[in-house]
């Protein structure tokens, strides 16, 4: 058969088996047509469409003539840029002006708070429980990914013998490593939110109903843990993301070991990814980063798999690797260069060039056309949000600067010294290559050394198939390889001791996890009133408006009216970690001095930002309140 015939089975098959997969996928979300928001715009005589109805959350898209397309996001719990009677309204665009943007923008977030003003929107549910009803919504589920992993198990039962072969007897304590990680992993670290700037719970909250604008992915793959885990969504969410993480020192080994890696250098990449501690903070957190290098290591071998044995294997093993890779490229634009170079890993099992070359389109074309079917529309939608204007941000022109081209050839030479011309060309594409789009997209963030570091591992699985390649047959004596192999283990070590200060938790989550504490002592009739948002500073509290059984939280947002207080019932304050800082301690001040307030508990946490912004003391007390009538 020849290459272009391969290559034309691949596509087909893959877009057949995606095509099913979306179908199967298809959810009452997806395809809700929100025709009661859509006769709502009608009567408002606004033209737009409805994208998004989700419980008390709406968005609707104009487009008008000669501007580009804006997004408006409808809130029934008074939140946003601007407030119409009840509703809140934001358009979904950062500018730093507003009255600069085009007039087509400022007309349609006019006429629709006036239309709000005078006819709230029909939201699914009440203003007092704004998205408890959506919660209880069916889940979406990861049916890529899950289609991609069963055919991944099929094609390497398919090819069973290769892949015994390669594995050896090492095979059968990889399915024991899985616990065995996680569970290890566990009693190391204490499970916390990881997103910077205080933002974990509003992960949290897109897994369960909130509407997302960078993609379904994390719903998907998330929220059924969360909804599983009843009043502790986060729970379920830490768990989720500890099991699929836990499938990444495994998918390391087998891919070395189908790379070509030889004996003992694979089993060094997968302990040096077991114990590394980014890969242990991200595997006890909601951070999507873990999620996305477990389904991308996964890829990885799916793709290995694609470039040897019979067509049959070849094929089911390029759509595995595609699935795999849309379900990641789903949760956030940060998968999509990652995902783009997974096809690359062909070229490592041994041929000549010309063979590498074949081999290597073959899967690229398969693959990338899964990934287009499985994904594109999510991608599209994701293209056209604030989104990716901000993380493109010049990146593109970052790509050919002088560091990553310098860490490309710096790469390049080192591979050929220890593996040759041909496999150190291999092990510079594949580790060099994915080091230097890596250094290009995102500079180093000293002040966000969790985020760069998370950044990074995303790249590991196609840059560890690089090292496999260039260690597992070296030039010089036979010994050298277990010493190679040695080498990895130490430089795994001391990179874990040079980086243990990036894994401690922050301030924002050592108080996420301390209101974790107290939440249950709540009732769903309370109130909790704290400020959330303080110029570019975020504190998000995990007191989810997607449950009925968690309390409805009162923010204060920025320069935004602070919001009416209940002259009933019990409200509680607390005195968040940006009431320490010099944008929120005045939003703080004129909060508290609303009512008056007895207070019951508090702590006193290290100052550790997770961003830009260091707070200015090396201590950030925090504490809440329970309001006095009596006073």
């Amino acid at each position: 058969m020849t290459a272009r015939a391969s290559a034309v089975g691949a596509v087909v098959a893959s877009v057949l088996v995606s095509s099913l997969g979306l179908g199967l996928g298809a959810t009452a979300a997806e395809a809700a047509p929100c025709p009661a928001t859509a006769a709502w715009l009608r009567g408002c005589r606004l033209d737009a469409t409805p994208t998004t109805c989700a419980g008390a959350v709406a968005v609707v898209r104009f487009t008008p003539d000669g501007a580009p397309a804006l997004d408006v996001e409808l809130r029934a719990d008074g939140r946003g840029f601007l407030t119409a009677g009840t509703v809140g309204l934001s358009p979904v665009v950062e500018v730093d002006d507003w009255g600069a943007t085009p007039s087509a923008w400022r007309d349609a977030v006019a006429a629709t708070a006036a239309c709000a003003r005078a006819s709230p929107p029909p939201f699914e549910v009440g203003v007092e429980r704004p998205a408890a009803a959506s919660a209880g919504a069916p889940a979406r589920w990861p049916v890529r990914g899950l289609l991609g992993l069963m055919l991944l198990v099929v094609a390497g039962w398919r090819g069973r013998r290769r892949l015994c072969a390669a594995v050896g007897r090492a095979g059968w304590g990889l399915g024991a490593s899985v616990p065995v990680v996680a569970a290890a992993r566990a009693l190391y670290a204490a499970p916390a939110f990881a997103h910077p700037n205080g933002q974990g719970p509003i992960w949290i909250d897109f897994a369960l109903c909130e509407p997302s604008t960078y993609g379904p992915g994390y719903a998907e793959l998330f929220g059924w843990a969360a909804r599983a885990a009843g009043a502790a969504p986060e729970a379920g969410v830490f768990f989720a993301m500890a099991a699929l993480a836990a499938l990444a020192p495994a998918a390391t080994f087998l891919a070395a070991r189908v790379a070509g890696g030889g004996r003992w250098v694979p089993g060094a990449l997968a302990l040096a990814v077991a114990i590394d501690p980014v890969a242990l903070r991200l595997a006890g957190s909601e951070h999507y980063a873990g999620a996305i290098a477990a389904l991308i290591g996964l890829a990885v071998v799916a793709a290995l798999l694609g470039a040897v044995g019979d067509r049959a294997t070849r094929a089911l093993a390029i759509v595995a690797a595609g699935l795999l890779a849309a379900q990641a490229a789903r949760i956030h634009a940060m998968a999509w260069a990652p995902v783009a170079l997974v096809p690359l890993v062909a070229l490592a099992p041994s041929g000549s060039w010309r063979a590498r070359g074949r081999r290597t389109a073959t899967v690229a074309a398969g693959y990338l056309a899964t990934v287009a079917v499985a994904a594109g529309p999510a991608i599209a939608e994701v293209l056209g949000s604030r989104l990716v204007r901000e993380y493109r941000g010049g990146a593109l022109g970052a790509l050919i600067a002088v560091g990553p081209i310098a860490l490309l050839l710096l790469v390049a030479a080192l591979a050929a010294l220890v593996a040759g011309p041909r496999r150190g060309a291999v092990a510079a594409i594949l580790c060099g290559g994915a080091l230097a789009v890596a250094q290009g997209l995102a500079a180093p963030q000293p002040d966000m050394a969790l985020q760069w570091q998370a950044h990074l591992r995303l790249y590991a699985p196609i840059a560890l198939v690089g090292v496999a390649v260039a260690l597992g047959r070296p030039r010089g004596p036979a010994p050298i390889a277990p010493l190679l192999a040695l080498a990895v283990v130490l430089l795994a070590g001391v990179h874990a001791v040079a980086v243990r200060g990036v894994i401690a938790p922050t301030t924002d989550a050592l108080e996420q996890r301390w209101a974790l504490s107290w939440r249950g002592e709540l009732t769903a009739d309370d109130r909790v009133l704290y400020v959330e948002r303080a110029g570019d500073r975020v504190l998000r509290l995990p007191l989810s408006r997607c449950l009925a059984a968690h309390p409805r939280s009162l923010l204060v947002q920025g320069d935004a009216p602070p919001p009416p207080l209940p002259t009933t019932g019990r409200l509680f304050y607390v005195e968040t970690s940006l009431c320490s800082t010099p944008e929120g301690a005045p939003r703080c001040a004129a909060t508290r001095a609303q009512a008056a307030w007895r207070r019951l508990d508090g702590r006193t946490l290290p100052a550790r930002p997770s961003d830009y912004q260091p707070y200015p003391a090396t201590v950030v007390p925090v504490w809440r309140g329970l309001r006095d009538p009596a006073r």
